[in-house]
Formats: C-alpha cells, sequence, structure tokens
C-alpha cells in the first residue's frame, strides 16, 4: 500500500524552492538531466527530517521486556 500526503506551499516557500532550483542547476555540468520543483520539494522536506529529527520508539516498544 503506498501512502502519500498532499501539501500546499505557500508563494514565498515555492519562490525559494524555485531560487534553490536555480542555484543547483547554475553549479552543475551542462546536459545534467534536470529535476522537478515537486521533487526537489521532496527531496528537501526529507533531508530537513532526517536532520532535525530523533529516533522515538514505537508506541508499546518503549521499555518491552525490562523492569524498572
Amino acid at each position: 500500500m503506498t501512502q502519500g500526503m498532499t501539501i500546499h506551499l505557500d508563494a514565498e516557500t515555492v519562490a525559494a524552492l524555485q531560487q534553490l532550483k536555480r542555484q543547483i542547476e547554475h553549479g552543475v555540468p551542462a546536459g545534467t538531466p534536470s529535476f522537478s520543483l515537486a521533487a526537489l520539494a521532496r527531496h528537501a522536506v526529507r533531508k530537513w527530517c532526517d536532520h532535525c529529527a530523533e529516533p522515538v520508539p514505537a508506541p508499546g516498544a518503549d521499555n518491552a521486556g525490562t523492569e524498572g
């Protein structure tokens, strides 16, 4: 089963993503395949989550099998 979420970004965020896309594309060799703004947004969100999120035990899994 595939799960997903639709996120609506405000105009300032879209403009920032467009600027980031231009910046990235400016620094790559000519002929390098481009990517969509949606792909960049997914990548940026994922990288932010990977950077900021700390592991948290799944509900019911914390301290399983231990006495305290």
